[in-house]
């Protein structure tokens, strides 16, 4: 008897109200997490590593800096850096 009523008692805290559910994330083509902009292919991928360089070692921007200025991971500038050929600080 007591397995039917935890059951009910389930089934009405499954069914709550819209205005007490929380809002859904609204999703993206299916994901829920909007896509980082890829990184460019062939000789454009040259061509941005060299100006993450320049940005790098000319104006003093931090790897930090240049994670927020592309969105791109801490890591994938720093790979980028490194085949640039930076001399890091």
């Amino acid at each position: 008897m007591s397995s039917s009523r935890s059951s009910t008692t389930r089934t009405s805290r499954l069914a709550a109200s819209p205005e007490t559910r929380r809002p859904r994330v609204p999703e993206q083509d299916g994901r829920r997490k909007p896509r980082k902009a890829p990184l460019p292919p062939g000789p454009e991928r040259a061509r941005t590593a060299a100006e993450l360089r320049g940005l790098y070692e000319g104006e003093v921007i931090s790897i930090r800096g240049l994670v927020t200025v592309t969105g791109w991971s801490y890591s994938t500038v720093r790979r980028l850096l490194i085949e640039a050929g930076t001399q890091f600080r």
